[in-house]
């Protein structure tokens, strides 16, 4: 399910579920940017970016919208 998302966001690391994407040495506002983007194409997740302040990882924010994460 995420590795879509990877691709979109094409990081040298893969993020997994798990992972706090804060915490990804690339992550900037431009990354934040992506991410929603990515969201937004892949799972059609639309947020905000005041919103994606709330979540520290992909599992977080696909359980908020209902979206299985297997």
């Amino acid at each position: 399910m995420i590795e879509s998302l990877n691709e979109c966001l094409a990081l040298e690391k893969e993020l997994k579920l798990e992972d706090n994407f804060r915490d990804n040495d690339e992550w900037d506002s431009m990354f934040g940017l992506i991410l929603l983007t990515c969201l937004d194409e892949n799972y059609s997740i639309k947020i905000t970016s005041d919103k994606l302040k709330e979540f520290n990882t992909v599992k977080e924010i696909f359980d908020h919208f209902g979206i299985s994460s297997k």
